[in-house]
């Protein structure tokens, strides 16, 4: 048994020790939320396929181009979450391929490319999407595949380029008035070119040269959400380069978890679904909060999504700290982590917002504005700026492409 003298001598040493823990914790805050319910689940219809067969395009149809291989891969993967699949060349008509995907791949040949019909010599993006969409139903997703290069006419090419992005916006405008929640993923790839490339300076032979191509999924947000989570741009044959998306505001399902993964309880006293979670704050004397959020309906990529600079809370008092995959069983695509400055922190209504991008660097990147010196310019797209703008205004009113709130309490 210990005796009275130890105890006497141990006790002020306990209390020391029980002061310091509780100290070192600090007074502890609440976040409460409204939990947000997921969306519809998206559904594909049919997946419509258009691959551009202008004369352009004849010298990604050489043996061994990636741009075979990521057509057949991605829109097989694709069309396994569809109802139906139909596949059309495009020029200045659609014409329907009534063979299956494989003999549509084996066909793309330069002789059997050039013998699919249509007027060949110029190519009027503007006119193909109006096509493309005219037909689209919101339950539908079209495949557009194409180099989107802008032919320069003779004259002044800067009117040329920008009437044509007044086209595509136009184009883009109308079946959003159709289909509110209509959205727009352009994806850049790179494939290897053997064959004619018809500038604005004439015609120059390319000889096993790398060139830039491009895929456009357009239609419902859900729909596109459901394909993306299916089927990932990682997936993609020979990989991609570039992606840009343009979406309505997106609602994000989030649930908000303390330092160790511990998640949120019905709030007392409040509306039955709101919920709530204690934080403590840590040894450097902040708190720190866990979100589980479902970005999906957002339609970025993890480049943009994992990007701090793209993210904006409405308390300087908050941190965004990190965002990285989710990696638990549930329905989250994303898991981000805030810290909570104690010193500077007082109650509060918080919002998070991504912001939209409206600004896409590598667009201008990949812009050549005069159609011109190929061989200086391989990388390079004629007017791509132009066509990706199109799409950009006709999304310009959107602020936001999502948001996040909760509440801070004392």
């Amino acid at each position: 048994m210990l005796n009275s003298n130890y105890l006497k001598k141990l006790c002020p040493v306990c209390f020391l020790l029980l002061v310091c823990m509780f100290s070192s914790c600090g007074k502890g805050v609440k976040v409460a939320w409204q939990p947000v319910p997921s969306g519809e689940e998206g559904h594909v219809g049919t997946l419509k396929v258009y691959l551009e067969n202008s004369g352009s395009m004849d010298g990604y149809m050489c043996t061994g181009a990636e741009l075979k291989d990521a057509v057949y891969g991605y829109v097989s993967a694709l069309a396994g979450y569809s109802d139906t699949t139909e596949l059309n060349y495009i020029n200045s008509m659609v014409i329907p391929h009534k063979s299956n995907l494989q003999t549509f791949i084996r066909n793309l040949t330069p002789e059997k490319f050039r013998t699919v019909g249509g007027v060949r010599k110029n190519s009027d993006l503007g006119d193909m999407l109006v096509r493309m969409l005219g037909t689209l139903k919101p339950s539908d997703v079209a495949v557009f595949v194409s180099d989107c290069i802008l032919d320069v006419p003779e004259g002044n090419a800067q009117d040329f380029f920008v009437n044509r992005q007044i086209d595509i916006r136009n184009a883009i405008l109308k079946q959003r008035k159709k289909d509110p929640e209509f959205a727009v993923e352009i994806i850049c790839m790179e494939s290897k070119f053997e064959g004619n490339y018809y500038g604005s300076d004439g015609t120059t032979k390319l000889e096993g040269e790398k060139r830039p191509y491009y895929m456009w999924l357009m239609g419902s947000r859900s729909a596109l959400a459901l394909l993306n989570s299916k089927v990932t741009l990682k997936e993609i044959p020979h990989g991609y380069k570039y992606y840009c998306a343009y979406t309505p505001k997106a609602v994000v399902p989030f649930s908000i978890t303390n330092k160790f993964g511990k998640d949120g309880v019905n709030a007392k006293g409040k509306e039955k679904d709101e919920k709530e979670i204690a934080l403590k704050t840590s040894k450097k004397g902040k708190y720190l909060v866990q979100m589980k959020a479902d970005m999906s309906q957002t339609l970025q990529d993890d480049s943009y999504l994992q990007d701090l600079k793209n993210y904006q809370t409405s308390n300087a008092f908050l941190q965004l700290e990190s965002i990285a995959p989710f990696k638990g069983d549930e329905d989250y695509t994303h898991q981000l982590t805030f810290t909570i400055d104690k010193n500077r922190f007082k109650s509060a209504a918080e919002q998070m917002v991504l912001r939209y991008p409206h600004d896409v660097k590598w667009v201008e990147m990949m812009n050549d504005d005069t159609g011109k010196n190929i061989k200086g310019n391989l990388s390079k797209t004629s007017g791509i700026k132009y066509l990706v703008m199109g799409v950009a205004d006709a999304y310009k009113d959107e602020k936001q492409l999502a948001e996040i709130i909760f509440k801070i309490i004392k």
